[in-house]
């Protein structure tokens, strides 16, 4: 069952915090007692407290991870952050994302929780893990910096109900989150579906999945004296995606990017046809 609160989404967008942007990788995972070992290419870019996290198998250039949402500061405790999937790759949209961070000497942060691990199956406890991120520093490109992340908006595409109108509910969503710092780009997409269930004393359940056959992503950075290049694209819609690159006349100039609504969160924005939320937006320094 999904954790419910209380209109994260529009908390977030209208309160930037002290988590103005970052860009991460990651260093290491450890399960406990197992050593520490790192098999992924890993991008985390945060704007506004709205996230993108994009992992890639380092041999099999194979998506590994692709998840985004917002991400809740507890405000008793700023190492402890819950993150909501509203894109989860995995389907693991039932386990609570907390993690709490504690610095480390050499400037790096670790993050420590419980997860479920890739390749125990279906119906597997959470186990302890140990995350190490470290701050990168964007590739810049020519003219202003920008950071931003931008949640698709209406997209939910239908809507079915049992014949009596009683039992339970399901909608279908395609969900999509593009997020940029610098020079470095991410795009994603997952069709999901919600089932609302009534429960006897007339509250609701409500639980969540992903299409992981369906998931697209789409990473580029910007290389200089080469532009915008592909780093990483997969799923059916993964070159369909919106794209940087100028060779393919890029969807963001042609929408006026880091400009009047971009700079407003929760405005709207319209990128070849579609309509995106601005979650987050900065200037990078």
């Amino acid at each position: 069952m999904l954790q419910v609160h209380s209109d994260p989404i529009h908390t977030q967008t209208i309160s930037a915090g002290k988590h103005a942007y970052s860009l991460l990788t990651r260093v290491s995972i450890r399960w406990p007692p197992e050593e520490p070992y790192e098999n992924t290419d890993t991008t985390v870019i945060s704007v506004n407290n709205f996230f993108v996290d994009l992992r890639v198998e380092k041999e099999s250039r194979r998506l590994d991870w692709a998840i985004a949402g917002v991400r809740l500061v507890d405000q008793n405790d700023s190492r402890r952050v819950t993150f909501l999937h509203t894109i989860n790759s995995r389907n693991t949209f039932q386990h609570v994302d907390t993690g709490v961070f504690t610095p480390l000497e050499n400037g790096d942060e670790m993050e420590t929780g419980t997860m479920i691990r890739p390749g125990d199956g279906p119906g597997a406890f959470p186990r302890p893990y140990e995350e190490v991120w470290r701050h990168k520093r964007a590739p810049h490109v020519p003219g202003p910096n920008i950071a931003w992340i931008l949640e698709g908006a209406g997209s939910r595409v239908s809507l079915t109900q049992n014949s009596d109108g009683i039992g339970s509910e399901e909608s279908k969503e395609v969900e999509t989150f593009l997020a940029r710092l610098g020079g470095v780009y991410i795009a994603v997409r997952q069709p999901t579906r919600i089932v609302q269930t009534p429960l006897p004393n007339g509250s609701f359940t409500f639980q969540k999945f992903g299409d992981m056959e369906g998931v697209s992503v789409r990473h580029e950075e910007y290389v200089q004296k080469r532009g915008w290049i592909e780093k990483f694209v997969t799923g059916p819609e993964g070159r369909d995606l919106p794209t940087m690159q100028k060779n393919k006349t890029s969807d963001f100039a042609l929408a006026q990017e880091g400009k009047g609504n971009w700079r407003k969160p929760s405005q709207k924005v319209t990128i070849r046809g579609e309509e995106y939320v601005v979650r987050g937006f900065a200037d990078i320094a």
